[in-house]
């Protein structure tokens, strides 16, 4: 897994968010081939006992569209990337 466009802002004094982008590889059971997905995440931590906790987590991977204008983007020949 790597992370990258990470942002951080504490919001009270016990509650801070964390956003940022994601990229996972992984194998899932079933399937004949490797996965890898670019998503996006939110976490918001809560201070306890001096310890900082997730307690809520979202990751949402981009809209099939845009993963298809990445995969189209990725074809181009570099014969005809001009600079």
């Amino acid at each position: 897994m790597r992370v990258w466009d990470i942002n951080a802002k504490l919001l009270a004094p016990d509650l801070a968010v964390r956003l940022y982008q994601m990229h996972w590889n992984g194998e899932i059971k079933g399937f004949d081939h490797l996965f890898g997905i670019d998503s996006r995440v939110t976490a918001l931590f809560r201070k306890r006992e001096n310890r900082w906790l997730i307690c809520h987590y979202v990751k949402a991977p981009a809209a099939p569209m845009l993963h298809l204008q990445k995969y189209y983007a990725s074809n181009v020949a570099d014969v005809f990337l001009t600079d």
